[in-house]
């Protein structure tokens, strides 16, 4: 019983951080709250829309492009965060600032969750507890209507999964998650067990390999087009040349992305607070996973944290005011796991 008492309190730590920020620094409560910058305010009518009317309603997209599939009206993000917060903001009615107690809320059970899954000592649930609630990025992210609240708390009970005995757990939880966000199918990798020969090894990573695909794909026939998208600006990068001038072309728009993205990456003055927190934490991980005796699951989320890096170098742009919303949420999972390292290992249960 002491254990789950412990687990209960671990996990409103980072949710009372939260609320307490904006009532010790704001001098205000949520029901002040209103959405006030584009994304912020699309996320936030979608989900009152589908509290109110589900399916039946909306009409989100850009350029009038909607989306493939005839049975949702949402945006280019896809129906599923909207229809699963609209869900749990329905019994409460669809008020303006419901989406952000949603995100309390949901924060809250998924750390709760993630602690029951790894069952560490107490000291071990209080650094979990630690952690989630210096994270900046997800407090910060808990205060607003957009997806990133959702995705923290997927990240937490990911990090949970990758040291659990059970991979149906963690796959399941991703194969959900791609369904909002396409790239965290790519979170399997960590539910890899270690194999015995290459071979084996080669066919799970070939498994993920194609999950990942046709998850985008399927997100891409749910969710609203995006006009001048990564593809239309990669098109227009290649021009209307040879096959050789065309691959020039592109080996040039992604080298001179890339290589722009890299330099703010390495460059520790130009970073925000938000994104310099993510990119410190994610070099500790990363050089935790390069240990000799390092555990082998934390060396597959290692190898999740370097591919999520490396899609954020080469194919976004790192140094715009996006930049610490992408890589936080790819990067909590990973960087939360030498938490979940210790207090595992520590653990009667694992």
């Amino acid at each position: 019983m002491r254990p789950l008492v412990a687990y209960i309190l671990c996990a409103a730590r980072a949710p009372a951080m939260s609320i307490c920020s904006v009532l010790l620094l704001l001098h205000t409560g949520f029901d002040a709250y209103w959405p006030a910058f584009s994304d912020d305010v699309t996320f936030n009518h979608q989900i009152r829309t589908f509290a109110a009317v589900g399916f039946s309603g909306g009409y989100y997209t850009i350029g009038e492009l909607p989306p493939p599939a005839s049975f949702t009206h949402f945006g280019a993000h896809g129906p599923f965060y909207p229809a699963l917060y609209g869900l749990l903001l329905w019994p409460l009615g669809a008020s303006v600032s419901g989406p952000i107690w949603v995100h309390h809320s949901v924060m809250y059970a998924a750390t709760l969750f993630g602690l029951l899954l790894a069952r560490p000592t107490a000291a071990g649930a209080l650094a979990m507890a630690v952690v989630i609630a210096t994270f900046w990025p997800a407090i910060a992210m808990l205060t607003a209507s957009m997806q990133e609240g959702l995705h923290f708390s997927i990240a937490i009970l990911g990090a949970a999964a990758a040291f659990h005995k059970r991979t149906s757990i963690g796959t399941a939880l991703y194969m959900a998650a791609s369904l909002v966000r396409p790239t965290w199918a790519l979170g399997l990798v960590t539910l890899i067990r270690k194999p015995r020969n290459v071979s084996s090894f080669a066919v799970l990573v070939g498994g993920v390999a194609l999950f990942s695909v046709g998850s985008l794909m399927a997100f891409m026939f749910i969710a609203a087009p995006v006009p001048r998208g990564i593809v239309e600006r990669a098109q227009d990068a290649i021009g209307s040349g040879g096959i050789g001038s065309q691959t020039a072309g592109l080996a040039v728009y992604y080298g001179q992305k890339a290589l722009a993205n890299l330099t703010f990456v390495m460059s520790p003055s130009r970073w925000q607070p938000l994104e310099g927190q993510v990119l410190v934490l994610s070099a500790v991980a990363l050089l935790l996973a390069l240990r000799r005796d390092a555990d082998w699951r934390l060396r597959m989320s290692a190898t999740v944290l370097a591919g999520m890096l490396t899609l954020v170098i080469v194919f976004y742009d790192a140094d715009s005011y996006r930049g610490f919303r992408t890589l936080a949420h790819s990067r909590y999972s990973p960087s939360s796991v030498p938490c979940y390292v210790s207090a595992v290992k520590r653990s009667p249960h694992y």
